[in-house]
């Protein structure tokens, strides 16, 4: 694989888990909340 595609890939993933662990963080705050 090209360089400046891994490096665009990894940078998506890394997005990709902090919005996911966002979201799994509101979601137990919304449940606690509850």
């Amino acid at each position: 694989m090209h360089p400046f595609c891994i490096v665009i890939g990894l940078n998506v993933f890394k997005y990709f888990l902090s919005s996911l662990s966002s979201c799994l963080k509101m979601s137990i705050i919304n449940k606690l909340s509850l």
